[in-house]
């Protein structure tokens, strides 16, 4: 059985996938993942997009939603922000209206981006939980600390 190593769009997590799965749920925050890799050939208007997979848009494609996904292929259009853990492709003839963070980005001769880029490898795609702040006594019945 073929496998693919998969990454948690909510965690982080690394997870161990067959190559046919459409979808699996994170055994550590238990959101469910699409893992499917997705092809736009026509008009497409979505909210949101979230892939472990790759998208693809043809050039006939026209695709209007943010995206967060592993890897966007573009040779058509693409209206919305993208989110990519992988590689965002641009190619000749595309043209892509938003922002995006990458950790690599290739735009071919003759493709438009009308948004600003963030692309750096180290880059962290899944926000680290922030510590929640420890409450500290206030008020009339608070006990007073003092220095010796």
């Amino acid at each position: 059985m073929q496998e693919k190593t998969v990454y948690c769009l909510h965690c982080g997590k690394e997870l161990i996938v067959s190559i046919r799965a459409v979808s699996t749920g994170c055994p550590v925050c238990n959101h469910r993942l699409s893992v499917e890799d997705f092809t736009v050939t026509s008009l497409l208007s979505r909210t949101l997009i979230e892939t472990c997979g790759s998208v693809a848009i043809a050039p006939s494609g026209m695709l209007r939603a943010c995206l967060r996904v592993n890897n966007l292929f573009v040779e058509g259009d693409h209206q919305g922000n993208v989110t990519a853990a992988g590689k965002v492709t641009l190619a000749a003839g595309a043209s892509l209206a938003g922002n995006i963070i990458a950790h690599r980005l290739e735009v071919r001769d003759g493709a438009l981006i009308k948004g600003f880029c963030r692309i750096d490898p180290q880059l962290e795609l899944i926000p680290k939980p922030t510590p929640t702040p420890t409450p500290t006594p206030s008020g009339p019945n608070a006990k007073r600390q003092t220095a010796k």
